[in-house]
Order: structure tokens, then C-alpha cells, then sequence
């Protein structure tokens, strides 16, 4: 029953086993999407696959030998950047200890997450864009609301500075000596001056929020620009500055929008012309009608318009400030008219109005030369 008293040896495997072992894994791995590595622990790399060539940049044959580069700690991920022959890569990093033809290695692979980290960093710009735009317009809004309340707040106190002056000048309260009626009058300009300034801060507010509506109905284009002369007329009085009036022969132009406000829009330009002129200079108020769109005016409208031209003889504007005096709160930062008093929101007031009127307010100026400023509104059908 015995037997011959030999026992069973583990024998090594031979050499065409290990062959075998490693063209089936060569096989396998050769069609994966991730680059797959093996590194021995000298850090040279001992295989690559196709993929780990193409994220390389370099053919497999060209690894075969070089050295990986990277610190290897088994069981970890990270994240690593390759350079390579048209830009930069990132891909993802995974070691684990593994054996190669009975050798301790490290098998390598690799996930490029290029495109994966550029969309996160797109939704991560986008997110913080969006934080910035909603903080944005909470501060717009507060700043609105906060115009809003000080405009009103302020107006009511006006009124009452006003009334009372007013009265005062009519005598109400007894007779005035001719330096107490003078001194009067200062109060009562400086006051109805600075209801207009806090009428156009409310106004601006109240654009700003879109609660802002404008009639868009037909009239008559001297008309308003008459009224627009006969407000300012003290002030070019006082300027000793010549107000010229060139539409009287124009009673036929009509244009379509809302008369306040075009009014409004007038005496701002008007005043702002004033004040930047030094005398003996000229402002002069002029209509002129043209067949189609000008090419300055950003609002589209088909038809003929209507414009209201207010030309001076001013300091100008140099090609750099052009727009900026329509930036709300800005004024020519020219050393010699910063002594212009305002809030700095005519310009933009004005435009921002003729913009929902359908219309546009533009600018053509040189420094030295003067400057003209037009409103231009859609022309009335015949």
C-alpha cells in the first residue's frame, strides 16, 4: 500500500510561461481607454500601453527604459500634469504594488481629466460670475432705493424753503428792503437749484429701477424748444453769453415722444452748453429734419427724424471724455471745469431718456472748438 517515498516539489515557471503571461497581458491592457504603466522600483518604466504613449506624446518604445518622474506611493491618487507636444494635459493617478515576471513593480494608471477639469473650472467662473452679478445688482438696487428715499426726503423740505422764500418775496409778512429782497433771491435760486439737482437724482433712480414711462405721442418741435430757451435764459444772461435761437422757420417739424421729458432733455443740454462756455461766447438751439437714421443713433426707427441741435462755443471735449460725460456722475476732468457745479447725471439722464423715448442723444466736439449736442427723436407722420 505503500508507496516510493518521494514527495511532490513546486517547480518554477518556465521561461515561455512568463512570455505567455505577460503577451496576455500586453492583450488585455492594450485596448484600454487609460494609459496603464509598470514601473519598477529604480521608477523606470518597464511597460506602457498605447494610451499611455498617446497622453505621453511619444511612441510606447520611446517609455520602454525612461524614467517615470512621478512619486510613487502604492494605493494612492492623484493628480499630476504631463507635458507633451501640443500643450499641457492633467491626468488622474492611480499606483497600486503589483508583481511583473516574479518581480515587485508598480502598476501605473493613468485618466487624462483634461476636458473633466476645464468644465469645473468653467462652472467654477461662471458660479463665481454669477455671485458677482447678483451681489452687483443687490448693491445697484440698494443704491437706487437709496437715492429714491434721500430724493424724496429731501424734496419735502425744498418745497417748504421755497414756499416760504417765495412768500416772503410777494411781501406776506411786510416790505423788503432792497438788500434783504437781494439776498432773498439768492436763497430762492440756490434752493430751486438744488430741487432741480435732487429731481434729477430721483429721476435717475427711478430709470434705473424701469419704473420710468415716457408717452410717445406727436408735437411740435419748436415749440418745445422755445420753452426749453425761455427756462435758461437768466442763466445766459448771467453767463453774459448770447442764446441763439435758429428754428423759428422750422414750426412745421414734428416729432413723436413725450413733450416733458423732451423738454427736460433740452434744458439739460442747454444748461451744460452754458456752462462750459466762457464768454462772450454763443449757445444756439437749431431743428433740423433728415430722411433716414443717423448713423450716430444706436436706437433703430425707420422714417425721418427729428433733431434738436445745441451747438456752443465752449472749451470742447477731447476724443477720450466723448462718452464718459454720459457715465452717470462724471464730469470733464480737466483741472479748469471741475468747478462746474451738478450731480453729473444731465448727460446720462438725458440719454438714457431720449433712448426710451426711441430716440438718442449724441455728441460731436474738439477741445477749443465747441461742442454739439443733439437730441434726436423719431419724426411725426404727415
Amino acid at each position: 500500500m505503500g508507496g516510493d517515498g518521494r514527495q511532490a516539489k513546486d517547480t518554477p515557471r518556465s521561461e515561455p510561461g512568463l512570455n505567455e503571461e505577460r503577451d496576455l497581458v500586453r492583450t488585455i491592457v492594450a485596448g484600454v481607454a487609460d494609459g496603464v504603466l509598470v514601473v519598477d522600483d529604480a521608477g523606470r518604466i518597464r511597460f506602457a500601453n498605447p494610451a499611455a504613449g498617446a497622453m505621453c506624446g511619444r511612441e510606447v518604445e520611446e517609455l520602454i527604459g525612461t524614467e517615470f518622474g512621478f512619486p510613487i506611493v502604492a494605493g494612492k491618487a492623484a493628480e499630476i500634469e504631463i507635458v507633451r507636444p501640443g500643450g499641457l494635459i492633467t491626468a488622474e493617478l492611480r499606483i497600486s504594488d503589483t508583481s511583473w515576471g516574479g518581480e515587485h513593480v508598480s502598476l501605473v494608471s493613468l485618466r487624462d481629466i483634461t476636458e473633466r477639469r476645464r468644465a469645473e473650472e468653467t462652472a467654477r467662473q461662471l458660479a463665481m460670475e454669477q455671485t458677482a452679478r447678483v451681489q452687483a445688482e443687490e448693491l445697484s438696487q440698494a443704491k437706487t432705493d437709496f437715492l429714491a428715499v434721500m430724493s424724496h426726503e429731501l424734496r419735502t423740505p425744498l418745497n417748504a424753503v421755497l414756499g416760504y422764500t417765495e412768500l416772503l418775496d410777494l411781501g406776506v409778512t411786510g416790505p423788503l428792503t432792497e438788500g434783504q429782497r437781494g439776498h432773498l433771491h439768492r436763497v430762492i435760486m440756490s434752493a430751486r437749484h438744488l430741487l432741480r439737482l435732487v429731481n434729477e437724482i430721483l429721476d435717475f433712480s427711478t430709470l434705473e429701477a424701469g419704473q420710468l414711462a415716457v408717452e410717445r405721442r406727436p408735437h411740435r418741435a419748436d415749440v418745445d424748444a422755445g420753452m426749453a430757451c425761455d427756462v435758461v435764459q437768466a442763466l445766459a444772461e448771467r453767463r453774459k453769453l448770447d442764446l441763439s435761437r435758429d428754428y423759428e422757420a422750422k414750426k412745421d417739424r414734428r416729432y413723436v415722444g413725450d413733450e416733458k421729458r423732451t423738454r427736460q432733455i433740452l434744458v439739460n443740454l442747454l444748461s451744460n452748453s452754458l456752462k462750459f462756455t466762457n464768454p462772450p461766447g454763443t449757445v444756439s438751439m437749431e431743428i433740423v429734419e433728415v430722411e433716414t437714421q443717423p448713423s450716430t443713433v444706436t436706437t433703430s426707427a425707420s422714417g425721418r427724424w427729428v433733431g434738436f441741435r445745441v451747438s456752443d462755443t465752449g472749451i470742447g471735449i477731447p476724443d477720450y471724455q466723448r462718452e464718459a460725460v454720459f457715465t452717470p456722475f462724471t464730469q470733464l476732468d480737466t483741472g479748469h471745469t471741475r468747478w462746474r457745479d451738478g450731480t453729473g447725471l444731465g448727460l446720462p439722464l438725458s440719454r438714457r431718456l431720449a433712448r426710451l423715448m426711441g430716440g438718442d442723444v449724441t455728441v460731436e466736439s474738439s477741445p477749443g472748438q465747441g461742442s454739439t449736442f443733439t437730441l434726436w427723436l423719431p419724426a411725426a407722420a404727415d
